[in-house]
């Protein structure tokens, strides 16, 4: 029996520790909840007392301290409206875009709320598309609910979707719920309108119609209102005549005992007749809206009459009218200057000192904990002249990279280029070594150790008349010297100077094709003149020429190319371009670019 009651005492021990935990862990969660709706409720005053530093804190403490999904989202909407408000489109609508599936786990109530406070904010920030989602999704849950579907016919009306904007609004008007005030149903009908001008639907009659048998039921200011709204979409529309029974329609019902509302129902008249070139109803309209305007005493709208009246009668011709009301306008604002002088305690226009709200505790550590980041990971300049050494050396490998290569080709090509040269040719040693040591040695020798000709002659170095020659002596003495059939072809008008160092390179290269030609036809001949050179063009069928101009040009082995060697580097240091075109499989064509001295 002890033992039996020992064990009983424990085992209440037991239970009752265990209930007091579970006690402590349900009333835990509901007071983090509290505070999180404390919170909430807080950061709302806060917003609407013009408080926005002190609401954003309060509503980021309740999104991290609330487990629940609505309170999260109605946190986040908070944030939203903050951001929106102060214009950060970019925060908010990353914020938003976060809410949309917490509201599914609000109630009823909340979410309708909580839906329509998030599509206004998406309209705010010109994403008519999100806005017009989220209600749809309202939608579906509340098929009956008119409000859901008025706000969005009017989101496809603001965001130009006519033809949604006209199928929502006509299904809004055929609801048949009694509680849809009269107000509602005259907007649905006014919208309906201007839909069906927008869009031509051919309905604006019968609207029309209904509109204005609705209307007795609304007060006049309100169907005002709306006619205003429908004589200006009409009239922007291109509806002219439309545009002008709307605008008689509202003068008809324009309270008489108010002349600053007949006043702008003449002007408005007058417009749409101005449209219609209807010149006597625009005088009749402005006449009595000046008139009007005088008895309202409202200078502003006497002035804008007055401009009207100036502008119309300036453009029909009628000077002295228009100038009589400018006039009068520049008499209306010099008396209102002077009024406004003569004014003792007007307002002093200035800048206005205003202190800052102190920023937010949670920008602030944010902005201070990446500052810190910043600074402790800061090397200063050591990277970037580290940076520039790296490709200041790179440039300095890639540069020595390439100069090796061109070096490297160079260095083939002359073996290449000697390699085509016969042995016994080639200057010996000790000549080498005497030339280096004779300093007397004239400069005509750059032109290199005298070398044969095909036909065994020496190339010519030097001219023995070292004066300049006109170009016909020199081709008449060149056609003398080589006795080679040629034809010359040049131009009368051509006269121009040629020097020595061209003379003898043009007569060995004449002599070497002359040997080498074996066609019967004559070698043709064609001498052009330009403003800084001169062309020495010649064709003829000598292929083994062209066989070895090509070979040498490209530092292939060709036909007796070795040959050619010295008249090539004399062509290169006096012509500016050598070219060699095969015009025909048995014909070549050759063209030297020359100077005139």
């Amino acid at each position: 029996m002890l033992c039996s009651s020992q064990l009983l005492f424990l085992a209440g021990i037991c239970l009752a520790q265990t209930g007091t935990v579970l006690a402590q862990s349900q009333t835990t969660i509901p007071s983090e909840a509290n505070e999180a709706e404390q919170m909430l409720n807080r950061g709302d005053s806060l917003f609407e007392s013009n408080r926005p530093v002190a609401a954003l804190a309060m509503y980021r403490g309740a999104e991290e301290r609330s487990f629940d999904p609505c309170q999260v989202a109605r946190a986040r909407l908070g944030i939203a409206h903050i951001h929106v408000q102060s214009q950060n489109p970019t925060q908010a609508e990353k914020t938003l875009r976060l809410t949309t599936d917490g509201l599914l786990a609000c109630s009823a109530e909340d979410r309708l709320e909580q839906s329509q406070l998030a599509a206004d904010l998406w309209m705010q920030l010109q994403q008519e598309a999100r806005a017009i989602s989220i209600l749809t999704r309202e939608i579906e849950l509340r098929p009956e609910n008119w409000v859901l579907k008025s706000k969005i016919a009017e989101l496809h009306f603001i965001s130009g979707n006519w033809d949604e904007a006209n199928r929502c609004t006509l299904k809004c008007l055929s609801l048949e719920n009694t509680d849809i005030p009269d107000e509602k149903r005259l907007h649905w009908l006014s919208q309906a309108i201007q839909l069906d001008f927008i869009t031509g639907g051919g309905r604006a009659d019968s609207l029309t119609s209904i509109f204005e048998t609705s209307a007795a039921q609304v007060s006049n200011d309100l169907t005002q209102d709306c006619r205003e709204q429908i004589q200006m979409i009409v009239a922007s529309e291109g509806g002219d005549s439309e545009s002008m029974d709307w605008a008689q329609r509202i003068l008809d019902h324009s309270n008489r005992n108010d002349p600053a509302a007949m006043t702008l129902a003449q002007l408005r008249v007058a417009n749409a007749a101005q449209r219609l070139h209807r010149p006597l109803e625009v005088i009749i309209a402005l006449h009595e809206a000046v008139k009007e305007a005088r008895l309202s005493k409202d200078e502003e709208l006497l002035l804008e009459a007055l401009r009207q009246r100036a502008d119309f009668e300036h453009q029909r011709g009628n000077d002295a009218e228009a100038f009589a009301a400018m006039m009068e306008v520049d008499e209306i604002n010099m008396h209102v200057m002077a009024e406004f002088q003569a004014k003792p305690t007007r307002e002093v226009q200035g800048f206005t000192e205003r202190i800052l709200p102190e920023p937010d505790p949670f920008d602030r550590a944010v902005i201070e904990m990446a500052a810190a980041k910043s600074s402790s990971n800061s090397y200063g300049l050591w990277p970037w002249f580290a940076a520039l050494l790296s490709i200041g050396l790179i440039a300095n490998t890639r540069s020595h990279k390439v100069l090796n290569e061109a070096l490297r080709k160079e260095r083939r090509r002359i073996i290449r280029l000697r390699s085509l040269v016969p042995s016994d040719r080639l200057p010996k040693p000790s000549e080498t070594r005497q030339a280096r040591n004779d300093g007397s040695k004239s400069e005509d020798s750059e032109w290199g150790s005298s070398s044969l000709m095909p036909n065994g002659n020496f190339v010519f170095e030097r001219d023995e008349d070292l004066r300049s020659q006109s170009i016909q002596t020199f081709l008449n003495t060149l056609d003398e010297e080589i006795q080679t059939e040629m034809n010359w072809t040049m131009d009368e008008n051509v006269q121009f100077s040629v020097g020595p160092d061209v003379r003898v390179v043009i007569r060995n290269f004449m002599r070497g094709l002359a040997e080498i030609s074996n066609s019967e036809d004559a070698i043709r001949i064609q001498v052009d003149a330009g403003k800084s050179h001169w062309n020495f063009c010649l064709s003829s069928n000598h292929t083994e020429a062209s066989k070895a101009m090509q070979g040498l040009f490209h530092g292939k082995d060709a036909l007796a190319s070795s040959r050619w060697n010295e008249l090539h580097a004399q062509l290169r240091k006096i012509a500016g371009k050598i070219q060699v075109e095969r015009i025909s499989p048995v014909e070549e064509k050759v063209t030297l670019t020359l100077p005139f001295t």
